[in-house]
């Protein structure tokens, strides 16, 4: 029975050791992702400040929010100087 039990605890550490290798890998991949994401949004601002449509992309935020939609385009009219803002 006890040696049952060490077996049984060894056993569950090697299936954690393996579940924190692939959430870290996990990780990798969605920070890899979510830079890929910005560099996208970064180009596609290039690519539409010389258009007069309206425009938008999702932003993540920060680490802890679950981000939001941001119009490319200008606040005011008329003005020259175009960059991101909030969608209410």
């Amino acid at each position: 029975m006890y040696t049952n039990g060490i077996l049984d605890v060894e056993r569950r550490a090697r299936e954690c050791f393996k579940l924190e290798d692939r959430i870290e890998k996990l990780e990798s991949e969605v920070a890899r992702n979510n830079d890929n994401l910005e560099r996208v949004c970064d180009l596609l601002l290039q690519e539409n400040r010389g258009l007069g449509t309206k425009k938008f992309i999702y932003y993540k935020g920060d680490d802890n929010s679950k981000g939001k939609l941001i119009g490319i385009g200008s606040k005011r009219e008329g003005a020259s100087t175009l960059y991101p803002y909030g969608v209410e």
